[in-house]
């Protein structure tokens, strides 16, 4: 007999497991154990996942070394890490590598990664101050998720709330259902800047029965809080995407809180969602699914509107407070007024000076870091592009005249101050980044505090919530941000919520494009309000009558729901039809074409005869070369399940080969995005 031993992704890229003989007189190692093996001329890591008679005239080699007992993967990770790599199409090495345990620690872990401090991590203890009492709305939409947890029921629930409804205090009580129950619950989040709110919110009430997992934590600390979840000592586990893995005992409920968020899709493989993870999980435990949102992905709103999912409803914000008035800004008119479009326009302007008269907070959504989208010279029109991705740079205001950086590989060259084409010194900024609007309101609102939170701000460890503290403490106060400031923030202080330019996402070449603006303004205004003062919104937009962004402003989501499913009922775009995305990338721009042609030509051939099935491509991808690697892409659309099917024989057949083979080819089901 031989062991079938996946290769540890990290050492190598082998797509399918690889047989060996068990070590020198000893036994075959059990699945799930951890070992090295010979690979070539090295020695690599793997896990094995099963025994199986040693191939006919192979020379096999032998296992070199197995892993100590902490390094084993459980029956049940392995279990899943199988599911994962089937419905995502990926390595089961890669799989393995996801649910296996962390690295084991070395002493007493310190510091608490990315969350908080020691003593804010472990040391908080309940039971909290009394909870108000429930609405006659949240104890509606509880009732169906506690009885589901209490009778082991495999229900999927779609939470659709406003926002400030109240929509974390029916996941708490759905927790407290679960431990009640004596089951274990999992709360995700869609960014890790979003946890320490809702841990601290849960140690109030269920003290050191929480775990945070999530892929920012330092080593130790995320082996210690895994073991603490694997042993049962920890019954709810709170983090994002990575945390829907987790090693819990007799889950009982998943909550997805802002389940429409991108963010819950892996973008390396498996390219799992963690929705999907959810369900399965679910499915197999008799678990409640709870995915929470004031803007539900279409995927969501179809399953509840097919019954795949109950729906529930919060119409109201808590203590019947209102939503925040919302207005308008047309920016070709500020143009035609002014002969210039300023990141504060004069509405803006205006309803800013308020916020600071009053002594309130006011947050501002811009959809781009860094000072400017571009520098172009004003003489001749040439603009900087970066020489390993088919993208132009973005202009970061700094020490002398500032750099420009490319946001997907990371170059970064100085500003020269002249065009390197014809040598001009009229050189332009175009277009707002945070870093330019975070300028503009200090500059017109000397004194008062202007914070700025992007990926470039919060880069380090727990900045998230330095920066988040740093608002909370203060008023007047802005803060200015990307996407990260229009999630889940709960400020009473804040009066003031705007949008710098809506429509920047209406420009990708993206059929969730418009689906995408309306739940960033929705999320956006949510901000506002939520407190005992009244709020309002502004929208800065060059495209004021765009359905999505009036949608937005106006309130009327399921008008904007209808409309948009029936554009994607038309084209069978998800939920109405399975895409799945092959992007062949190589340095060589010939091969990379050449691979996606002959993988065209295959799935053709595939789908003959498919009713409903299209291949689309070959083409360049929308970002045609990215860190010196060119991109060409094929589509597969059609009902489910035959597009991952048609790509499943694909893979499982003899790879490219010879002149054709790609460096390397990402195979991604149910993408989010098409760039």
């Amino acid at each position: 007999m031989a062991a079938l031993v996946a290769i540890d992704p990290q050492d190598a890229a082998i797509d399918h497991p690889l047989s060996y003989l068990a070590p020198e007189g000893e036994p075959l190692p059990a699945p799930g154990e951890r070992v090295q093996v010979p690979l070539r001329q090295r020695v690599v890591r793997g896990w094995v996942v099963a025994h199986a008679p040693a191939p006919g005239g192979v020379r096999l080699k032998r296992i070199v070394g197995v892993g100590p007992g902490e390094e084993r993967c459980p029956a049940d990770a392995l279990a899943l890490a199988r599911w994962l790599a089937h419905r995502y199409l990926a390595p089961l090495g890669a799989a393995i590598d996801i649910v296996a345990p962390p690295p084991a620690r070395r002493g007493a872990p310190r510091g608490f990664g990315g969350v908080a401090s020691d003593a804010r991590a472990d040391g908080l203890q309940g039971p909290g101050s009394p909870e108000p009492p429930l609405t006659v709305w949240q104890r509606e939409a509880l009732a169906p998720i506690v009885e589901a947890i209490q009778r082991r029921q495999a229900q999927r629930f779609l939470l659709w709330g406003v926002t400030a409804s109240g929509k974390t205090r029916v996941y708490e009580e759905a927790v407290a259902a679960c431990l009640q129950a004596g089951r274990s619950a999992v709360l995700l989040v869609p960014e890790i800047a979003l946890t320490p709110q809702l841990v601290g919110s849960l140690r109030r009430r269920f003290g050191d029965r929480i775990a945070v997992l999530h892929s920012q934590m330092a080593a130790g600390w995320r082996r210690h809080h895994w073991e603490r979840v694997r042993s049962g000592e920890a019954r709810v586990v709170v983090g994002a995407r990575s945390a829907v893995l987790a090693p819990v005992a007799d889950v009982g409920l998943f909550v997805l809180d802002e389940e429409h968020e991108s963010s819950y899709k892996q973008d390396e493989s498996p390219r799992y969602h963690a929705r999907e993870v959810a369900f399965h999980r679910a499915t197999e435990a008799g678990a409640a699914v709870v995915l929470g949102s004031a803007t539900p992905s279409l995927e969501s709103m179809q399953a509840a509107l097919d019954g795949q999912l109950r729906l529930l409803r919060l119409p109201e914000r808590i203590d019947a407070r209102p939503m925040p008035s919302a207005r308008i800004v047309d920016l070709r008119e500020e143009l035609a007024a002014t002969g210039e479009v300023s990141p504060i326009s004069r509405p803006l302007r205006e309803a800013l000076r308020e916020v600071v008269a009053h002594r309130e907070q006011a947050i501002v959504f811009v959809n781009r870091r860094g000072f400017s989208g571009a520098l172009i010279c004003r003489a001749c029109g040439f603009s900087w592009r970066c020489p390993h991705c088919d993208v132009g740079l973005t202009y970061h205001h700094g020490p002398g005249r500032g750099s420009l950086r490319c946001h997907y590989c990371g170059y970064e060259t100085e500003v020269t101050g002249r065009c390197p084409r014809c040598g001009d010194e009229e050189i332009a900024a175009v277009g707002f980044g945070t870093q330019r609007v975070q300028a503009a309101l200090a500059a017109a609102f000397p004194g008062v505090p202007v914070l700025r939170m992007d990926a470039d701000t919060t880069g380090r460890r727990d900045a998230h919530r330095r920066i988040l503290d740093a608002f909370a403490r203060q008023a007047p106060a802005i803060l200015v941000g990307t996407q990260m400031v229009a999630k889940g923030h709960d400020f009473p202080g804040v009066t003031l919520a705007a949008a710098v330019l809506a429509d920047v996402t209406l420009q990708l070449p993206d059929f969730r494009a418009a689906e995408r603006t309306f739940q960033h303004l929705v999320q956006v205004a949510g901000r506002a309000g939520r407190g005992p003062r009244p709020g309002q919104v502004i929208v800065q937009t060059f495209q004021p009558d765009h359905p999505s962004i009036r949608a937005a402003v106006s309130g009327e989501a399921e008008r904007f729901y209808h409309r948009e499913l029936a554009f994607r009922r038309r084209w069978s775009y998800p939920p109405f039809g399975e895409l799945v995305r092959l992007v062949a990338q190589d340095p060589e721009e010939p091969r990379a074409r050449g691979a996606a042609v002959e993988m065209a030509r295959r799935l053709e051939e595939a789908a003959a005869g498919r009713s409903g099935v299209k291949v689309l491509g070959p083409a360049p991808a929308p970002l045609a070369r990215l860190r010196d690697r060119w991109r060409w892409q094929v589509v597969v659309r059609g009902p489910s399940p035959l597009p991952r099917e048609l790509v499943r024989g694909l893979v499982e057949s003899e790879p490219l080969t010879g002149a054709l083979r790609p460096e390397s080819v990402v195979v991604d089901p149910d993408p989010v995005d098409v760039l």
